[in-house]
């Protein structure tokens, strides 16, 4: 049975803390550390982002402006963000496929990560130098629906 992208949607945002723990999971078995991830804060907003944008039919490059959180970004980390990155995409379209969702939903969770790493990346090229190893940055683009004021 598959399920319509409205269903696939609501049960992705459903299973964003799920798809957390299982890019944590990924990303430990690569870096082989225990260390929290660049993107770690920002995982989960993005996947329940990811399945509340499919059930409306939203585009996937509007999902960077409704996610917060922290972004660690050291100096020269271009390929670790990327890689972070591509991996939450990877792990919401093996949800998707394991929903026996059809490739839309993937093609879609895939294209919403490689947004994010490029906003990220265009953050972390505009942001200043970082005086210690580490730039937290709190990302507060766009407004949830509703909301009048900026965010903070």
């Amino acid at each position: 049975m598959t399920l319509s992208l409205p269903q696939v949607g609501m049960a992705l945002a459903s299973a964003s803390e799920e798809a957390l723990r299982l890019w944590r999971a990924a990303c430990r078995a690569e870096r082989r550390t225990a260390f929290r991830g660049l993107m770690d804060d920002l995982v989960e907003p993005f996947a329940r982002r990811v399945g509340e944008a499919i059930a409306s039919g939203a585009p996937p490059e509007g999902i960077w402006g409704t996610i917060y959180g922290v972004a660690r970004l050291p100096r020269n980390a271009g390929e670790e963000i990327d890689r972070e990155w591509a991996l939450a995409g990877e792990v919401v379209a093996a949800i998707a496929d394991a929903l026996h969702a059809g490739p839309e939903a993937r093609q879609y969770a895939v294209a919403a990560a490689r947004e994010a790493s490029r906003r990220t990346l265009e953050l972390a090229a505009a942001s200043p130098a970082p005086r210690g190893p580490v730039l937290a940055v709190r990302v507060m683009e766009g407004k949830a629906e509703g909301e009048s004021g900026p965010r903070h």
